[in-house]
């Protein structure tokens, strides 16, 4: 994937964010998209041939060189795409389905990024296998930080659980390697995974004193500790 960034207008442009929003103060007197130039510094043409995906990133919208076109796929909330985006084009581009790019982006919190890619990449950790009915989650690796990534392991596992109709019963985490507060904090998990769904929840641990001290926390917290083969 190749990215470039080009501004739709130079020579003066001035914006602003106000309330998540993009705002255009003044416009610039040179236009960027235009149907020729002197010299080419980077060609989208040839680079799609050898299998790039090309993007072109501007201040106020995103294109994708498709087919040979340049199609609009992103604007930023607040820009109106006749009057801030074609006014200021020599050439009209394809537009099929234009997005409104995430408002996040445009607001100075914090955009929560890290949480959506923890979800993805525990979605990627479970395996259920129906004709066991069970849900094996791999965590191995997995940088659980702190309670909240223990709440989005758990909204997982339960969406795992209620899609497949309550047939899963029995819950499998392998590759445990946690801190003493959060171990405490998946323990619970799995109580309350037994105590809804009945479902059997069993930890395999890589270090010899993680799974001793997993022996005496499951009989604290009332799980099942019955033996089984890591998948």
């Amino acid at each position: 994937m190749h990215g470039k960034v080009v501004p739709i207008t130079a020579g003066g442009l001035e914006i602003a964010i106000e309330n998540g929003t993009l705002k255009i103060i003044q416009e610039g007197k040179t236009k960027k998209f235009v149907k020729q130039v002197d010299q080419i510094t980077f060609s989208g043409k040839i680079g799609s041939t050898s299998g790039q995906e090309i993007f072109y990133m501007t201040e106020r919208c995103v294109f994708k060189l498709k087919n040979g076109k340049v199609e609009l796929i992103e604007v930023a909330p607040g820009i109106d795409i006749e009057t801030d985006i074609l006014a200021h084009m020599d050439f009209r581009p394809v537009m099929n389905n234009v997005r409104i790019m995430d408002h996040r982006i445009f607001k100075p919190s914090a955009m929560g990024i890290r949480r959506e890619f923890l979800k993805y990449d525990i979605e990627k950790r479970c395996r259920h296998l129906a004709d066991h009915n069970a849900l094996f989650v791999n965590l191995k690796g997995l940088e659980a930080d702190n309670a909240q990534d223990i709440e989005m392991l758990k909204e997982v596992i339960e969406k795992h659980c209620a899609e497949a109709a309550g047939k899963i019963k029995a819950v499998a985490a392998y590759a445990l390697d946690m801190d003493e507060e959060l171990m405490e904090a998946f323990l619970d998990l799995g109580g309350h995974m037994k105590k809804k769904y009945g479902a059997a929840f069993s930890l395999f641990a890589n270090r010899e004193e993680m799974r001793e001290k997993l022996g005496g926390d499951f009989v604290k917290h009332a799980l099942n500790t019955r033996q089984a083969k890591q998948p």
